[in-house]
């Protein structure tokens, strides 16, 4: 009995890795169930600011069961409480190498609340929610300079030099223009090897279909330097919806590595890389 539920839970993550909001052809068949789902309540938060490894506690009001996958930088526990309630314990932080030393530096971490049941709902295709944890380093946070966003802006190619690991940039700035909601497909990919592809950054996955994605853009000035970002994510976890940026919010913005793709110097970032400051 292990053996058989290490290969479904092995499966199911395998399967939920090139899952989307739009119904893809499963190799076998899969279930398509519907339920009532109040998605804007779906989670008792959606984006925790922690300190070093202090637990998150997650809790999902789902009509189906769920589950949360631990993976290496951090575990999950089942609260006892009731079922659909979590407790994050994440890892402590590895050290990356920035201007010549070793250091503990804020990190962003990514989980999914996910249909134990291998299944699909409708409206949502193979179900997951994102839950995005800010790790606090104890030797702080990498910002990008004006000098540094000018540079990128300029080759493109100067990111790779940024400090931190991929999930350890960020950048401190003002809205100055927010644009209106609207749809987007995601970033089109006409040569991609395995066909046409639509890149949907903020899962930081490609779908064979254009997707159907809430977007709003915003303009950024980070002293003095001004820096575009395109705000997106699946419509239907109404994320988007859920932010009422305005100009003059003062923001914290994790810059991820699949967002610098379009090359129009335009970043594609999840609604969840932002976080208003006072």
């Amino acid at each position: 009995m292990k053996r058989y539920y290490f290969i479904l839970s092995f499966f199911v993550a395998v399967v939920l890795m090139v899952a989307s909001c739009e119904d893809i052809e499963p190799a076998i068949s899969i279930p398509e169930n519907e339920f009532a789902i109040d998605i804007d309540n779906f989670v008792n938060a959606s984006f925790f600011d922690i300190i070093g490894t202090e637990k998150v506690k997650i809790s999902a009001k789902s009509p189906f069961a769920v589950t949360i996958l631990s993976n290496g930088d951090y575990a999950v526990s089942k609260d006892d409480i009731a079922l659909g309630n979590f407790v994050i314990s994440p890892n402590e932080i590895p050290q990356s190498r920035y201007r010549g030393e070793n250091l503990s530096l804020t990190r962003d971490l990514t989980l999914y609340v996910l249909s134990l049941e291998l299944q699909t709902i409708s409206g949502f295709g193979y179900f997951q929610y994102p839950i995005r944890v800010r790790q606090r380093g104890a030797d702080g946070t990498v910002y990008l300079t004006a000098e540094d966003i000018r540079a990128w802006q300029e080759d493109h190619s100067s990111s790779s030099g940024w400090g931190g690991d991929a999930n350890q940039r960020y950048i401190l700035g003002t809205i100055t223009k927010v644009g209106d909601m609207h749809t987007e497909n995601g970033v089109y990919d006409g040569i991609a090897y395995c066909g046409e592809l639509w890149q949907v950054p903020a899962t930081q996955r490609s779908y064979p279909e254009p997707q159907t994605l809430d977007a709003v853009d915003i303009e950024i000035n980070v002293d003095g330097a001004t820096l575009m970002a395109k705000v997106h994510y699946p419509a239907c976890y109404k994320l988007v919806s859920k932010n009422n940026y305005k100009v003059g919010d003062r923001i914290e913005m994790n810059i991820p590595n699949s967002g610098i793709i379009t090359g129009n110097n335009t970043l594609w970032v999840s609604p969840q890389d932002i976080l208003i400051v006072k």
